[in-house]
């Protein structure tokens, strides 16, 4: 008898176990499609209510009712914000780098060329792959999970041999349990947010990559931790992936001292959430062609809502005179980077410019 109650109570925990592990993978996962709260925060809220829609935060849906009619009853309509206001199918394209590109690339839509390797195979190999691509792939270039956020595992400035094989062992060395990765070719400029809301280009930020200035006196490790304290202070995200090798390749390690007045970029990884320095670029400086790109993407994505990231020397020249490339499409995107630069134009802010759209 007494075995038999250490059996049960054996299988109970094992139960037990079963299902907490059950649990917390479900959880991964729906946090693997969702990454950020977005829109779901104060300040969308307030702005809502300001225009009188009627929010239902179990349903997670908005109701807007016009004037009555001549039947006397309100002509009302519901949407649900509880993705960004996009369906899963849009997100989950969205989330699918490879997918993306393919599908934009169908579409004309300038993409950096790309492929997708295996980590296992050999760079040699990958080498041989990149000049007989269909459009063929040279040096520089970046690998990036096929799925991926916050610049998470993206390396940049691959220019030869030996760092795609060292780069291809961090994966193959990674917990993360990698098996292909994303190989596209490395496009030169600033990365700019452009958010979408219901077809039409709400705010655009401009990200640039991380630097210090040297002042002849300090220490390049010195002058990254005084900005990173800088950074702290203006409530911005500090740096953490500082590049030893990207500051390598301008002549530095962090125990140099850079001459006075002189630049250094400190990561070549241009993402806020690792410091990037933010500006907001004013919608009527954006040429008219490169505004209708930016809403073509939304239209052949299917996406109601979203942030793509645009590489360019420059966003107010036509993206066909100056290489500039549609990045990643993010169907989450986060609204923070857009919230932490205000308007300061009375009511006219970044959600308030999102509720006049909805319906």
């Amino acid at each position: 008898m007494k075995n038999i109650k250490n059996l049960n109570t054996h299988i109970l925990l094992i139960f037990i176990i079963f299902t907490l592990f059950y649990l917390i993978n479900i959880f991964f996962k729906k946090s693997n499609i969702e990454n950020y709260i977005g829109l779901q925060n104060k300040h969308f809220f307030d702005s809502m209510k300001k225009h009188n829609y009627k929010i239902d935060h179990k349903e997670k849906t908005i109701t807007y009712c016009k004037d009555k009619n001549i039947d006397s009853l309100p002509t009302c309509q519901t949407k649900s914000y509880q993705k960004h206001f996009n369906t899963m199918d849009a997100i989950k394209l969205a989330k699918n780098k490879d997918a993306t590109s393919t599908l934009l690339m169908k579409n004309n839509i300038p993409v950096p060329n790309f492929m997708i390797v295996s980590i296992y195979d050999h760079p040699k190999e990958i080498y041989k792959k990149m000049r007989n691509n269909q459009k063929p792939i040279a040096f520089p270039i970046v690998l990036k999970p096929i799925n991926g956020t916050f610049g998470i595992d993206v390396f940049t400035n691959i220019d030869d041999i030996n760092t795609l094989t060292s780069t291809l062992q961090y994966f193959k060395d990674s917990k993360k349990r990698y098996k292909h990765v994303l190989l596209e070719e490395q496009i030169e400029g600033d990365c700019y947010r452009i958010f979408i809301f219901n077809n039409k280009v709400i705010d655009v930020i401009k990200r640039e990559k991380p630097f210090v200035i040297g002042n002849g006196t300090s220490r390049l490790g010195d002058l990254i931790e005084e900005r990173n304290e800088q950074q702290k202070k203006d409530g911005f995200f500090i740096t953490k992936n500082i590049s030893t090798l990207y500051l390598k390749k301008q002549g530095y390690t962090v125990d140099d001292v850079p001459k006075n007045g002189e630049k250094i970029f400190i990561t070549d990884i241009i993402n806020m959430h690792n410091g990037a320095q933010i500006s907001r670029i004013l919608l009527e400086k954006i040429p008219q062609k490169n505004i209708d790109l930016f809403l073509k993407v939304n239209k052949v994505m299917d996406i109601t809502c979203s942030g793509l990231d645009y590489l360019s020397n420059d966003i107010t020249v036509e993206y066909d005179k100056n290489n500039s490339r549609i990045l990643e499409v993010n169907g989450t995107p986060d609204t923070e980077i857009h919230h932490k630069i205000n308007f300061n134009n009375g009511e006219d802010d970044f959600y308030e410019r999102i509720s006049k759209n909805i319906f």
